[in-house]
């Protein structure tokens, strides 16, 4: 995420994974990026993103505590950014805190009573997650571009510290480290590694592209290590104009089991056209959103055979389970929505591939999709 205004080595390395043994939660979540309007989006989220990067503690503290009751009344989740409470910035514009960051003299003793504020408010069950609104803990977003990148091989000290101070508290010790880092994830390569939760954000590449940047990185990760999709779900401003691909992202996430959810980023800022004022995009992450918050899936199948030696015609059958029936059925090739579940295709040469793609939809609206390519034979 690009820092802006919405509104020690060895030893500490080795202390840090020593403490950092939190019981992960599974999901499967989805949610947005400092999403400040959970009214506006909680019929298909089940996290957010708290963003806080207010110099002042008290200011900090008030904010985070009214984020967490507006979560809470909603059901919802939350990860909490912690960068006021563990860091000092090296410059502060209108009360927010700007780059670079060191870790605070008095980072143990400003988070400890965070804590007591957070169990006193009924927001942090010690030593329990799951009967938490908190989720998990993001000591600083993108560490890497505010002066926290590794040094050589090691993590950066002042990150290491920083989330030395939540693991080495026993009411948080249980709860799992967030790190998310930008395109440039290599310069922090050793912090991550500190992190039971993990991710990578690229706005100036597509679906494909982030989804390829994405495999790499997660080959690179410990098999332990949980993983959230942090696609693009804006345009312009803060972010280029192409945004990424839903179908493609959520099947990223269905596929691999160490994705334990989707953040997108952003439901709505003042410089970017969110994926609420972008209607498109906003019934496609409804839909996706909506299927991981129920965890409750459509699983559509696809099948395609020629129907003779030659191959220059072919029947496609499409099926699904999960969800509930009826299902309807819509087909990329002609557009036409019906109850059948075959399409008929004719070859208009031979040697001609066509993408098949399968739209199901099960009776609470609620859709996936299922593609094939088909490589047409001779024509007589």
């Amino acid at each position: 995420m690009k820092c802006f205004n919405i509104l020690i080595v060895a030893a500490f390395l080795t202390s840090v994974a020593a403490l950092s043994s939190p019981a992960l939660s599974s999901g499967p979540y989805f949610g947005y990026w400092a999403n400040f309007d959970i009214a506006g989006n909680e019929d298909h989220t089940n996290i957010t993103h708290i963003w806080n990067r207010y110099d002042d503690l008290t200011t900090a503290t008030n904010h985070l505590i009214a984020q967490l009751d507006y979560a809470d009344s909603y059901g919802i989740k939350a990860i909490v950014a912690l960068d006021p409470f563990l860091f000092d910035a090296s410059s502060v514009s209108q009360g927010v805190m700007e780059c670079n960051y060191s870790l605070s003299a008095t980072a143990s003793s400003d988070f400890a009573a965070l804590v007591t504020t957070l169990i006193a408010e009924g927001h942090l069950v010690s030593g329990n997650p799951g009967a938490s609104t908190i989720a998990a803990f993001i000591p600083k977003d993108e560490p890497e571009l505010c002066g926290l990148g590794d040094q050589g091989a090691s993590a950066h000290p002042d990150l290491s510290g920083a989330i030395s101070v939540v693991t080495s508290h026993s009411a948080t010790a249980a709860f799992p480290i967030y790190i998310n880092a930008s395109a440039d994830y290599a310069d922090v390569d050793a912090g991550l590694a500190l992190a039971d939760w993990v991710s990578i954000d690229d706005y100036t590449i597509n679906t494909n592209l982030y989804i390829n940047k994405v495999n790499t990185f997660m080959g690179s990760l410990d098999p332990s290590q949980k993983v959230l999709l942090i696609p693009q779900a804006a345009s312009g401003g803060l972010v280029d104009s192409n945004y990424h691909y839903p179908p493609a992202i959520f099947d990223k996430f269905r596929s691999d089991s160490r994705v334990i959810g989707i953040i997108g980023f952003l439901w709505d800022h003042s410089n970017s056209t969110g994926t609420k004022d972008i209607p498109s995009l906003r019934a496609e992450w409804e839909n996706f959103g909506g299927q991981i918050k129920d965890n409750v899936y459509v699983d559509p199948t696809l099948l395609c055979s020629p129907n003779g030696p030659l191959m220059d015609s072919w029947t496609c059958s499409a099926s699904a389970t999960g969800g509930s029936s009826p299902y309807s059925y819509s087909w990329s090739n002609h557009g036409s929505t019906s109850s059948s579940a075959t399409y008929y295709l004719n070859c208009s040469g031979a040697g001609e591939t066509q993408l098949v793609q399968a739209r199901v939809t099960d009776g609470n609206g609620r859709y996936d999709f299922e593609d094939e390519w088909i490589t047409c034979g001779q024509i007589q």
